[in-house]
Parts: structure tokens; sequence; C-alpha cells
């Protein structure tokens, strides 16, 4: 699994969103349903808030979510990370958010596999991949969003690049797999977003 981070897009779109209106990125389609009731809305973020996608993923090779199947440029890349157990997934439902006043990005996508067990697996390995990444620039502890409708994993990631801190929430409901991420400039206020989402059992 490769390091996903919107940073570059975040910036630009910053630069030129205002804190009104929304934009909605390529690539996703309005729902024709309500996405599953743990998903990430509006109302679980801070009040400037401003929606930039909220649909469903119509080509899995789109590199807007972490679990694209993309071919990657490094024909090197570990075998693992194209794993069955992680990438055969029927359904993705994206839900994005951009904060200009904290200057970050909130994203959380849906991933439906077959059964329980599987969704299971795909996070025990979107964990494993992540810590094996940077282990010593990783932190993980218990969370749970607000809303209570999930408990999962908190990761922590300090980015190599900037130093920036990164957060990541990964839960599985049933079939569904959920990943959401808060990045963006300020690790403080990336922790500020993180903690209106979900609470934190941090030691």
């Amino acid at each position: 699994m490769k390091a996903f981070s919107p940073r570059i897009l975040l910036l630009t779109i910053l630069l030129v969103v205002g804190a009104a209106g929304a934009i909605v990125l390529s690539h996703t389609i309005a729902s024709a349903q309500d996405p599953h009731q743990t998903m990430l809305t509006l109302r679980d973020l801070p009040e400037n808030a401003v929606v930039s996608s909220d649909g469903y993923i119509r080509d899995f090779t789109e590199i807007s979510h972490p679990l694209h199947k993309a071919e990657p440029l490094d024909s090197a890349d570990t075998q693992v990370e194209k794993s069955a157990d992680l990438y055969d997934y029927s359904s993705v439902y994206m839900f994005s958010s951009l904060l200009r006043e904290q200057k970050a990005y909130v994203a959380n996508w849906q991933y439906v596999y077959q059964n329980p067990e599987q969704a299971q697996k795909a996070a025990e390995l979107f964990l494993h991949q992540a810590v094996n990444q940077a282990p010593d620039k990783i932190e993980r502890y218990p969370g749970t969003s607000k809303n209570k409708a999930l408990t999962g994993e908190i990761l922590s990631v300090v980015n190599p690049e900037d130093g920036v801190e990164v957060f990541w929430f990964v839960a599985t409901d049933g079939n569904i797999l959920s990943l959401a991420m808060v990045d963006g400039l300020e690790s403080e206020a990336n922790k500020e977003v993180l903690r209106t989402i979900f609470d934190m059992q941090k030691n």
C-alpha cells in the first residue's frame, strides 16, 4: 500500500475555493440510495466544512481512494498490495470534505466485500501494510466515531516529507470496510479535526 495523501490537491483547492459552495470531484456519481448509516456526513464535521465528494466511485482505478486498482508505476511493488483479500471489493462509496479554516481534508471510504470475514481480513491487511511502511513513525490506538456507529483503530502517521501528522481510522461493520482519513497542512489542526469526529482512547 503506497502512502495516500491528497496534500497537493488540497493545496490547490484551498487557493481557489471560497468558504461557501461545493466542489464535486470527478469520477464519483451521485448515490442512487442512501449510503451506509456508518458513513461520515457533513453533520459530523466542523461548521465550516464544505463537501467535495459524495457518491459511489465508478472507476476502481481512480486514485482518489486508497485501495484503487490502478497499475503501480513501479513494477517492483509487492504482490501483497493486490491481495484478493484487500482488493476484492464490489463497490466503493466516498465522502470527502474540505475545511478551509483548518487547512484540512477529511475523507471516508466504504468498501463492500462478499462477507464479514473478508472485510475483517482486508482491515487487518491494511493495518499491517500501513505499520510496515514506517513502524517508527506510526502510533495505533482504539477509537470510536462520535456518532457511536463504529469502533476501530486510529493510526497516527508522520508524513516523512514534511513532518505533518496524518490520521487514519480503520473499522469494519459486517461486510463493510470503513477507512477514514484526516490530512492537512498542520498537525495540530489535523488533531483538532480528528477530535471532532472520533473519541480517542490514547494513553
